[in-house]
């Protein structure tokens, strides 16, 4: 049960949302699907005063063109597996998809654009858009703007967003390569443990993995590459290396989390190879 009194507001543009929560400061909310914010809210983690939904800024598309997919901040892990099937490397965002857990409340309300921007290291989103070269579409009191994936997530819970800034969606640059997304989790229900995401072309390979540090780690594995197979070993470990300051909490350690990202990503270039 939210315990507030609440002011719920639904603005049909970015510019009405944001005049709204300039006008609400640190009293204001915006919520998307839901499904972060409002259990926070019920249990007494966040609270408001004024809450924005998102739902009327007709954000809630997922558009291809030729070279590159646009997806809106308000687009549903629903909306993105049943879709057609997605060109190029853009399907990697379907594989995620397909394996998002939480019954059908997170694959019908959940987003990717919230999952986005509360950058979660435990997410399936950031780690597979960093993969896929995502750019990260802003709205703010200076007008749109674009923020390359790489550059958004900072930190935990922290991205590159800017005061009174909205996250309205993401362009994904679509490639001939192939990709393969797998993730581990402790149990069938929560939160990834780990993620690896694969991008292979014939000239590049690299992987990114979510949820072992508290930003996604990109990896070159191009050099691994051998008689056209892989070697394995030597992947995981340079994936292993490359994790720094690995990210711990009440699901799995530190030490764990670094040793099963190298695990995930030899999984990961091997589910692309044969996609």
């Amino acid at each position: 049960m939210i315990r507030d009194d609440l002011r719920y507001h639904r603005p049909s543009t970015a510019e009405e949302a944001l005049a709204l929560l300039q006008e609400a400061g640190a009293e204001g909310v915006v919520i998307g699907g839901g499904t972060l914010v409002v259990p926070q809210m019920v249990r007494g983690e966040r609270r408001a005063r004024d809450v924005v939904d998102l739902r009327g800024l007709g954000i809630d598309k997922l558009t291809v063109h030729t070279d590159h997919v646009e997806i809106g901040a308000m687009v549903t892990y629903g909306t993105v597996l049943r879709a057609e099937r997605l060109p190029g490397s853009s399907v990697l965002l379907q594989q995620l998809a397909d394996v998002v857990t939480g019954g059908c409340q997170i694959l019908n309300l959940g987003t990717l654009g919230g999952s986005a921007a509360h950058a979660t290291p435990c997410s399936d989103v950031p780690a597979a858009l960093v993969a896929l070269g995502a750019s990260m579409c802003a709205h703010g009191p200076d007008g749109p703007r674009e923020i390359p994936a790489g550059e958004f997530f900072r930190d935990a819970h922290q991205t590159a967003l800017g005061p009174g800034e909205l996250l309205t969606g993401m362009r994904i640059p679509v490639t001939q390569a192939s990709t393969g997304y797998v993730k581990m989790k402790a149990a069938s229900s929560g939160w990834p443990v780990v993620t690896a995401s694969a991008v292979l072309d014939d000239s590049a390979a690299h992987v990114t993995v979510g949820a072992a540090q508290a930003v996604p780690v990109r990896v070159d594995v191009s050099a691994f590459r051998i008689d056209g197979g892989w070697d394995g070993t030597a992947l995981a470990a340079a994936v292993r290396d490359a994790i720094e300051d690995p990210w711990h909490d009440s699901q799995a350690p530190a030490h764990y989390r670094k040793h099963i990202a190298g695990v995930l990503a030899r999984r990961a270039v091997e589910r692309a190879e044969s996609a």
